[in-house]
């Protein structure tokens, strides 16, 4: 059910839908539902919440952004309770995040201007997410926890269903996770990140759950344009941490 064992279990403040996700996943279990189907179902919210951005409908946008988010937790949730975590609902979550992260965000320039701003914001999102989710594959690995997932995916599966899943994924996180891998080289104590459960809850502050939490609520408020300032003094600051958190010696209890 979980992705570490209980002892290996940290604050991941990006994971904040993670309890209503699982209560939803439970009840959803005795119906069958494959998780992909609320694969589809999140994306096909967030492509209506896409459309209501630019619609100005920014209310409505903002709690579709929210629900979203819930969803995106379901799946995973869905597939671990069945025992039945796969590689194509793997993929397949990754490439929902990455068309709609990519879609609001497109849809933030079209109503607030300044693509430079806008572009800024997508590439430092998406390298973020990225490295927390690097760190926290390897950290499952060491800790006997699910291992579906690598941190880098360049070895085509064997399940033939799940290739194009894998090769959309490639293409579009494939440069990521080698930056984020390559940086890790030049700065090796970085690998320190991946093996303290504190340093991963500190790295998830700024996660894609926050990321989208912040989203919806400035749509909800009606001041969506607020995000893209927001995100960009946010990542100035990941940056800075990125390279000063694994400094820090944690007291062992």
């Amino acid at each position: 059910m979980d992705k570490v064992p209980k002892q290996y279990r940290f604050i991941d403040f990006s994971d904040w839908a993670r309890p209503l996700a699982i209560a939803i996943a439970r009840q959803l279990l005795p119906l069958g539902i494959h998780p992909v189907v609320v694969t589809i179902a999140f994306l096909g919210l967030g492509i209506w919440a896409y459309f209501l951005i630019l619609q100005s409908v920014y209310w409505l946008a903002g709690l579709l952004v929210l629900i979203k988010n819930v969803l995106d937790s379901v799946d995973g949730s869905l597939a671990r309770l069945r025992g039945k975590p796969s590689l194509v609902g793997r993929y397949a979550d990754s490439i929902a995040d990455a068309i709609l992260n990519t879609l609001w965000i497109y849809a933030l320039y079209k109503i607030c201007g300044n693509g430079w701003l806008a572009g800024t914001v997508w590439f430092f999102l998406h390298i973020e997410v990225t490295a927390m989710n690097y760190f926290f594959v390897i950290y499952r690995h060491l800790t006997g926890g699910d291992r579906t997932s690598k941190p880098l995916e360049f070895k085509r599966p064997k399940e033939g269903i799940a290739v194009p899943f894998w090769f959309l994924y490639v293409l579009y996180y494939g440069w990521q996770d080698l930056l984020i891998h390559v940086l890790v080289k030049v700065f090796p104590y970085l690998q320190r990140i991946a093996k303290d459960k504190n340093l991963l809850s500190i790295l998830s502050l700024w996660g894609l759950g926050v990321h989208m939490l912040l989203l919806g609520l400035l749509l909800i408020i009606g001041k969506p344009c607020l995000f893209l300032p927001i995100e960009l003094l946010g990542s100035v600051v990941w940056l800075v941490a990125l390279f000063l958190i694994p400094l820090i010696k944690f007291r062992k209890a």
